[in-house]
């Protein structure tokens, strides 16, 4: 018997470091699903009102539309599991 199982879009949030020009970063980012696809993000400067990097990539995405299912990290990166298809689709590049 095969299984059903949702299917999620897998959205990835990171510190990009201070530079000498450039203060912290968060960067917000889906990989990509297609070989013939690439990666789409979006650079925010980090905000002193958010305690840390999660924090305001979860705000981001729910200000900006997304319907966050599940969270995740591993060494590099924060995890975000979204069901924004369809209709609801919402590309990085229009993050608030």
């Amino acid at each position: 018997m095969k299984k059903k199982y949702v299917k999620y879009r897998m959205i990835e949030a990171t510190a990009l470091p201070r530079t000498n020009t450039l203060p912290c970063r968060v960067k917000i980012f889906e990989r990509p699903r297609f070989s013939n696809d690439r990666q789409k993000s979006k650079v925010f400067s980090f905000e002193q009102e958010h305690d840390n990097v999660l924090d305001q990539a979860e705000a981001v995405l729910i200000r900006s539309g997304f319907n966050i299912k599940a969270r995740a990290e591993h060494r590099d990166a924060y995890v975000f599991l979204v069901d924004n298809w369809g209709e609801n689709f919402i590309k990085i590049k229009s993050l608030k």
